[in-house]
């Protein structure tokens, strides 16, 4: 006796089926941190943030010492964690959206069931948030102003899509070999930095006016206060930089881990 087909019911969010269960993770780890920090009292996130966040000069203190936890927690810890709610958008958004293309190139040159491209996204996103802040670290040795969030690990899964986007095939450059690929990564990174340059002015003047006299805005008690909550904070470069720079130098060293058998 033949059954009737039935017709595959269809997903309500089609956008959401489509991102891989790695980088739904990852996401909801960070949104799962954001939501706790946004409901505990102000005292608590100041003793959180204080663990996990990266000053240069305590981490170096910690090395100096020998006091192990003092470096694994916060080169772990800061990735999770973000400064207001611009920041964790604008980084969830960007693991997502590169998270899902690099996880789906991992995927694509794997043998079904004798690898494991999750545990290689996820120690490839894990190493390009440590990059980022060993960078921090490394360029501002002395300084206690501290660091947090994902964007280092962030800027490296863009490093890989660069990467990604460099061995494709640009029949319009008349370039071939080790040269197009090296001029088509510089002229990306290039229109990258311009673009972070761009977006970072264009937030410190947004930020500068709300914040001035000329609007209404300013007269509301504590609106300067709840702008920095919701906006404010410095862009720390040095762990874009390493992330970016891991990310598009170690990413084929990951897609072998994708490939290799368990």
């Amino acid at each position: 006796m033949e059954t009737p087909e039935t017709t595959p019911r269809r997903s309500r969010w089609p956008w959401l089926d489509a991102i891989p269960n790695p980088v739904v993770a990852i996401a909801l780890a960070l949104s799962l941190v954001q939501v706790g920090m946004a409901a505990a009292p102000a005292g608590v996130v100041r003793r959180i943030w204080r663990l996990v966040e990266v000053s240069p000069a305590r981490i170096n203190h910690a090395a100096e010492a020998s006091e192990w936890m003092g470096l694994v927690r916060p080169y772990l810890g800061h990735m999770f964690f973000h400064i207001n709610l611009l920041h964790y958008v604008v980084n969830l958004a960007a693991i997502i959206v590169a998270g899902t293309l690099i996880y789906r190139e991992m995927q694509s040159k794997t043998a079904p069931g004798k690898s494991d491209p999750a545990a290689a996204f996820i120690a490839f996103f894990l190493l390009c948030g440590m990059a980022g802040a060993f960078a921090f670290v490394a360029l501002n040795p002395k300084t206690y102003m501290p660091m947090i969030g994902a964007s280092g690990a962030a800027a490296g899964l863009f490093g890989a899509l660069v990467l990604i986007a460099a061995r494709r095939d640009w029949p319009a450059l008349p370039l071939a070999g080790a040269a197009k690929t090296v001029f088509v990564i510089v002229a990306i990174s290039a229109a990258l930095l311009i673009i972070n340059f761009v977006l970072y002015a264009f937030f410190n003047f947004a930020l500068d006016f709300l914040q001035s006299k000329k609007i209404m805005l300013s007269q509301i008690p504590g609106w300067r206060r709840q702008l920095n909550i919701w906006l404010g904070g410095a862009s720390a470069w040095q762990a874009h930089a390493g992330g970016y720079l891991f990310g598009l130098i170690a990413f084929p060293l990951f897609e072998r881990m994708a490939r290799a058998s368990r």
